[in-house]
């Protein structure tokens, strides 16, 4: 039995028809396929845009611990300067200023004692009239 052309045209459409859903298939399954690239596309160009700003946070950390040490040396420096510099030089300046309180005290007498000295004074030349002019 052999198969004409029409036969063969025939079976040919039969195919066709067949293979049609499956051909709609296809092309879904593509398109999908086309969707997903696409979106494994732009993932990838986010975890790069990550990575680089993960590589700008690293170096602001780093920037950040190099500016904490910096400013550590610095207050360690300070500390040292104020234990062995200004508070030596602040206790000479309260040594001195109890030198200036002592004779702020001896002072606050001196009213006292240049009105004693005022009346003896004034008793002597008192008694040095009477005893000029007895």
């Amino acid at each position: 039995m052999a198969l004409t052309k029409e036969d063969l045209q025939a079976i040919g459409q039969m195919m066709d028809s067949k293979l049609e859903p499956l051909k709609v298939d296809m092309q879904g399954v593509k398109s999908d396929l086309q969707e997903v690239k696409s979106g494994l596309q732009e993932t990838k160009a986010g975890l790069q845009e990550a990575k680089v700003d993960i590589q700008e946070i690293k170096l602001g950390l780093q920037e950040a611990k190099a500016d904490i040490q910096e400013i550590k040396e610095r207050v360690t420096r300070i500390e040292i300067t104020q234990e062995n510099v200004i508070l030596p030089r602040i206790q000479l300046l309260s040594e001195g200023h109890s030198g200036i309180v002592d004779r702020l005290e001896r002072l606050d007498e001196l009213p006292d004692q240049v009105e004693d000295i005022q009346t003896t004074v004034s008793v002597l030349k008192h008694v040095f009239k009477e005893h000029t002019h007895s």
